[in-house]
């Protein structure tokens, strides 16, 4: 998720459920004691390829024939 996107959502004012569940998860395990950081270095993240404009301009970038 782009760090924009949620300076977007705290100056609309709400949160996504979903993040707004990773948040109240990782809080209840710090308030019990149990160690989230842990947990999420064994979780294997891979990036993931940009899409939307993102991905268009990047293609156009890559190979400006293929637009025309």
């Amino acid at each position: 998720m782009n760090r924009r996107s949620l300076t977007n959502y705290a100056a609309n004012g709400t949160v996504p459920d979903h993040l707004a569940l990773i948040a109240a998860l990782i809080g209840n395990m710090a308030d019990n004691g149990l160690d989230f950081r842990q947990v999420l270095e064994n979780v294997d993240i891979k990036k993931k390829k940009p899409r939307g404009n993102k991905r268009l301009a990047a293609a156009e970038r890559t190979n400006p024939m293929d637009s025309r």
